[in-house]
């Protein structure tokens, strides 16, 4: 159960970014949301990363599972999870342009910053590179459809 429910305001944004929410990498790294902002149909998993020693935060046992994968890869570097796609209108601009409405949360006055579940940091052959994933079960799939505005 949550402790608290994650109501942004532009102030509240404002304020997480300032808290080094989002910013950083490896130990330094902050979610944007973390177990205990709000409630999640899934379990919460807080797990200490073994290279780094930060807490990285969950919200399901596939998001999870998916983690230790990406722990285990010799070529990814660094994980985030939880990040968030600034600014927020762009993903306005992309629902707009895609006709669907952009996510807010029930009684929030402003749009919702979405977030991927995982941005990675990836050493290949080619060199150094960000990969964003997001992780969900199929039945998740099928009732998350966005509301288009027409």
């Amino acid at each position: 159960m949550a402790r608290k429910a994650l109501k942004l305001t532009e102030k509240k944004i404002a304020d997480m970014i300032q808290a080094g929410r989002s910013q950083g990498e490896g130990a330094d790294y902050q979610p944007w949301i973390q177990v205990g902002n709000f409630s999640s149909e899934g379990r919460g998993h807080r797990i200490a990363d073994i290279h780094t020693g930060r807490i990285h935060h969950f919200f399901s046992d596939l998001e999870a599972s998916y983690y230790y994968i990406l722990a285990w890869a010799d070529q990814v570097i660094d994980i985030r999870e939880q990040y968030p796609l600034f600014p927020v209108s762009d993903t306005e601009d992309i629902t707009q342009a895609l006709g669907y409405r952009h996510p807010r949360a029930p009684g929030n006055a402003i749009n919702e910053v979405m977030t991927t579940d995982f941005l990675i940091t990836v050493q290949d052959a080619s060199g150094t590179h960000l990969e964003a994933r997001h992780v969900k079960y199929e039945k998740g799939l099928e009732k998350t459809k966005r509301n288009r505005k027409t």
